[in-house]
């Protein structure tokens, strides 16, 4: 455009210099603006079109200079620039006369071989020109910029789907692969270039070909389709996967668009949770039959039963406990538990709930009180639950009023029979004792009588002025052996009375002494001689001689007693020589006593049985069953110790006790 103003300029230079006339009548008949201007800028000369194109009158023109016409003042720069070079062309904006811009093509000739130097323009309106330019550069931005995001949606996209955990594919109608994800080879195993010779129909262990064609023309016919699915993979696994397919014909060939999860875990686990669940309500019918058959069990049972909250609260009870304290069910529901302890206030009974709740559970026996004010003796069991909602506090409870009264008697009857052996014993020691003092008062008393008769002889004598010196001589004689005799015998007497003393005083008297074992164990087997005088049995007893013990002597000497009583009466009933062996050691702080005899022994259904009270074989034979019975008490609450009884009919019986050195019962 611009080299063909520069031609008109040409002519128009040629023309001008050689005719006037003709130029002017182009000039005004041009489609293009024209104006001759001076080299300052003021417009000499226009043609119709200028004036159409500028709005003004040719007058109005005629008097203007050009700068009063630019928007861009750009006079100086390019009236120069034509000076300097003789033409120039560029775009310039003009203001019409309207107030409106109009873009114009400009082409600028410097004319100076005439009278004056004046400047040719030509211009050309390229107003609509430059809007469709305009408009075109924008349409060609905007859709540079819509290529550019197309470009990086299909980069986010091909990224998403290559790096999504679902696997991803495109086939064609026939099932064809075209183009897989990272994801669908890392799933089935085969390489890119297996994939993209392979039909879906290879993989999918269900469908054949066929089969394949009718689902794809199905999802074609719903657009779009979700479902599951079994699929092969290369190394011959099956994996079961959730589909999601998508029909797509907006594109130069219809594709089938895919989405695969793998859910062979999730369906595993699916049948395992459905199998549990169905495990579940098989365990929860069940629990169900037991609640009920629990709930039926519990209110038919003879024991009380509860349950209580932290506070003591009562939140349940059975019809035992309302048959037991005589409430009404309302009543019970209104009731904290110490309401009804007999001798624990409510501070007392939340620190036995804090001790429960220590150790989970607690047995223990406790007295309450009924609606009518009478007391109930109760063997309570308690249990505390926390892993429910809440926690609570389940108890049982039995009425034992009845067999604390029965056990009351009989431990009031036991401590009777026990004294009354304790005094049976006592007796026999007399006996036996009194028997023992029986010799040597005897002899005393024969001697005395015959001292008494040789000194009435020697009397008479002497008063019948008979007595002579060896008759003398043999009484004094006489006086004096029998006087030794008389002493040694009291003597002895004397010492069997004391030692009887004290170990009648020990088995009558709970104080505590210290004892010399060996001495005092030799006392008592003196005591028990005149029992065995009567027999051929023997009794040894070894023990060393610095054995000292802080205890209860009487104690000791009832325990070892009823031992010999016991061989004595059943060990050796049928046996002529029987022997006992009584040895005692210390080791740490204990004294191990072990008494053992060679008799029949005890059978072993007894063995379990003879610290029990009352259990005897000679019932009627003046067995009480009270003998060994008081043997365990004295030894486990009295000493502190332990007692422990090995039998055979071969070996006979052992006893093995041990009493602690230090520490005593409370006897």
């Amino acid at each position: 455009m611009d080299n063909q103003l520069d031609v008109i300029g040409d002519d128009f230079i040629d023309k001008l210099n050689n005719s006037p006339k003709w130029m002017s009548r182009i000039l005004q008949v041009a489609i293009d603006a024209f104006w001759i201007m001076d080299v300052e800028g003021n417009i000499l000369e226009v043609n119709n079109a200028t004036l159409k194109v500028l709005g003004y009158s040719k007058e109005e023109l005629l008097k203007m200079n050009i700068k009063d016409l630019e928007a861009d003042n750009q006079q100086r720069d390019y009236i120069e620039k034509v000076i300097n070079e003789d033409r120039h062309s560029f775009e310039a904006r003009y203001i019409c006369k309207s107030g409106s811009n109009v873009d114009l093509e400009i082409s600028v000739n410097f004319i100076n071989d005439l009278d004056a130097p004046f400047l040719v323009v030509f211009a050309r309106d390229i107003t609509e020109r430059k809007r469709k330019n305009q408009q075109l550069e924008r349409a060609y931005q905007e859709n540079q910029r819509f290529l550019d995001k197309l470009r990086k949606q299909k980069n986010r996209i091909n990224t998403i789907l290559q790096t999504s955990m679902d696997a991803f594919w495109v086939m064609d109608s026939q099932g064809e692969i075209l183009e897989v994800n990272e994801a669908f080879i890392d799933l089935f195993g085969y390489s890119l270039v297996e994939i993209m010779t392979m039909n879906i129909s290879s993989l999918d262990i269900r469908k054949e070909a066929e089969e394949l064609k009718e689902d794809l023309s199905e999802i074609r016919a719903k657009k779009k389709d979700r479902f599951e699915s079994k699929y092969r993979c290369k190394d011959g696994s099956i994996i079961e996967l959730e589909i999601s397919a998508t029909f797509v014909d907006s594109l130069d060939e219809p594709i089938f668009v895919v989405f695969a999860r793998d859910i062979t875990d999730r369906k595993i686990k699916h049948r395992e949770l459905e199998k549990a669940y169905q495990d579940n309500q098989i365990f929860l019918d069940k629990l169900r039959k037991e609640g009920n058959r629990t709930n039926t069990i519990l209110q038919t049972s003879m024991d009380a039963f509860w349950v209580m909250d932290n506070q003591g609260e009562i939140l349940e009870v059975n019809e035992a406990f309302i048959d037991l304290f005589k409430y009404s069910l309302i009543e019970i529901m209104n009731m904290n538990i110490s309401d009804l302890d007999f001798n624990r206030s409510k501070d007392d009974i939340q620190e036995h709930l804090i001790e429960i709740k220590n150790k989970e559970k607690d047995r223990f026996e406790s007295r309450y009180k009924r609606k009518d004010g009478s007391c109930v003796e109760l063997e309570i069991s308690a249990t505390f639950i926390s892993s429910l909602d809440e926690p609570i506090f389940v108890v049982f409870a039995r009425d034992i009023t009845e067999r604390k009264r029965r056990q009351r008697e009989l431990d009031d009857a036991q401590k009777q029979l026990m004294q009354a052996e304790k005094m049976a014993a006592l007796g026999r020691l007399v006996a036996g004792v009194a028997h023992e003092i029986n010799t040597p008062l005897g002899i005393g008393v024969t001697v005395a009588s015959y001292l008494e008769e040789i000194t009435r002889e020697i009397l008479r004598l002497y008063n019948n002025n008979q007595m002579t010196r060896s008759d003398l001589e043999g009484y004094l004689e006489s006086t004096s052996e029998s006087t030794e005799m008389v002493l040694k015998n009291l003597e002895n007497a004397s010492e069997l009375i004391s030692k009887f003393k004290q170990v009648a005083v020990d088995q009558t008297n709970n104080e505590k002494r210290e004892i010399d074992l060996k001495g005092y164990l030799t006392d008592i087997l003196i005591s028990l001689k005149p029992r065995l005088k009567k027999s051929n049995h023997t009794i040894k007893l070894k023990c060393s001689d610095d054995i000292k013990l802080y205890t209860y002597p009487g104690a000791i000497s009832q325990i070892v007693t009823n031992l010999i009583i016991n061989s004595l009466m059943h060990a050796f009933a049928e046996k002529e020589f029987g022997e006992i062996n009584i040895e005692l050691r210390e080791e740490n702080q204990l004294v191990e006593l072990k008494y053992k005899d060679n008799g029949k022994g005890i059978p072993q259904e007894n063995i379990k049985k003879i610290f029990e009270p009352f259990f005897t074989t000679k019932r009627g034979q003046g067995g009480t069953g009270l003998g060994l019975n008081l043997v365990y008490n004295l030894v486990t609450s009295a000493l502190g110790g332990k007692v422990r009884c090995k039998s055979s009919s071969q070996n006979g019986t052992i006893f093995i006790i041990e009493i602690p050195k230090g520490v005593m019962g409370d006897g």
